[in-house]
């Protein structure tokens, strides 16, 4: 499963991951910072809060 924040650069690699059986959801980032956002920052925290999000079912699409 990938996730990318991005507004419109993400087409090609939603394409890519359908190609190779890789199930792609785009997460909507305004909404995600609203959830989450604190004033730790850093990629491993990020990638923990939205692996949470998502097994609550509370990942905001795209």
């Amino acid at each position: 499963m990938v996730g990318v924040e991005c507004m419109h650069c993400w087409y090609w690699i939603s394409d890519l991951c359908e190609e190779h059986g890789i199930h792609f959801i785009l997460g909507h980032a305004l909404y995600m910072k609203a959830i989450h956002g604190g004033k730790s920052k850093n990629d491993r925290i990020d990638s923990f809060k939205i692996a949470m999000l998502m097994r609550g079912g509370n990942f905001p699409l795209a």
